[in-house]
């Protein structure tokens, strides 16, 4: 069985840009899809991997599995369903950069 078999849900990545405000001159951000509708399997963190990892990993609040792709966690985030999450950790899955872990944090609205 294929590992690719496991992921039973499907993800978009977001880019973060930022730009200049014409009227105010401030910074502002928008997100746009880099990758859409990518094969993805969304786990809860368990206290366990919780406690062992950092202090981002200790806030995150889930583990998303995928195929590898280039993710940035400073300009990059994850959408399921509508639900946004920050990308805290990645996690190369065997090695191979075929599949990945990424560690992510809920944002709540």
């Amino acid at each position: 069985m294929s590992f690719g078999l496991l992921l039973n849900s499907v993800c978009d990545v977001e880019e973060r840009t930022l730009s200049h405000s014409v009227c105010c001159g401030e910074q502002e951000e928008s997100w746009s899809a880099l990758y859409e509708s990518l094969p993805c399997r969304l786990q809860n963190l368990t206290a366990e991997e919780k406690l062992g990892g950092n202090m981002q990993k200790r806030k995150a609040t889930h583990k998303l599995y995928m195929e590898h792709r280039i993710i940035n966690p400073e300009l990059h985030r994850i959408v399921i369903s509508g639900q946004t999450y920050n990308i805290v950790g990645f996690e190369d899955m065997g090695g191979a950069s075929l599949y990945a872990a990424l560690i992510l944090e809920k944002v709540t609205t």
